[in-house]
């Protein structure tokens, strides 16, 4: 239900979050999970923009080819810019992984600190990436996304 559109990243602020199918907000529906994201995205936002964010409705949506000019419901809106966070979601019976991208703001200095701090009871801070996860990531980006087949095909 999100609008599924392209997303230029060179000059966005992405973050993921992981939920594992054991937490209660993994059997959250998705577009409530979508929105709650959202809305605690847009409450730390709020510390560091002119105005208040809000989060969109129905009557901003909006398909377009580019994400960031056809908000979806409960996108986050900026009243000078227009949209300015999106994302996706994809849940599998090993959990629930949400993607999204924040655009056209100047995204602090510990900003995704506060808000992990805002939904999580408990934050842990890792330095650098485990060896193996670089390992596996560096096989996965040559043998499937950097394979002619990935790269070309057509949905």
């Amino acid at each position: 239900w999100t609008g599924g559109g392209v997303v230029l990243h060179d000059a966005d602020w992405t973050f993921s979050l992981l939920v594992p199918p054991r937490e209660p907000f993994f059997r959250i529906p998705p577009r409530e999970a979508y929105c709650l994201i959202h809305a605690v995205i847009g409450e730390v936002l709020e510390q560091f923009m002119e105005g208040p964010p809000r989060l969109a409705g129905d009557g901003d949506c909006a398909r377009t080819p580019s994400c960031f000019t056809g908000p979806s419901l409960h996108d986050i809106m900026d009243s000078r810019s227009g949209k300015i966070c999106g994302g996706a979601q994809r849940r599998t019976k090993l959990g629930m992984l949400h993607q999204g991208s924040i655009q056209n703001v100047n995204v602090p200095e510990g900003f995704g600190e506060a808000v992990a701090g805002k939904m999580a009871c408990r934050v842990e801070k890792i330095d650098g990436w485990p060896s193996s996860l670089r390992e596996r990531s560096g096989a996965l980006a040559v043998s499937r996304y950097g394979s002619r087949e990935w790269t070309e095909r057509i949905p």
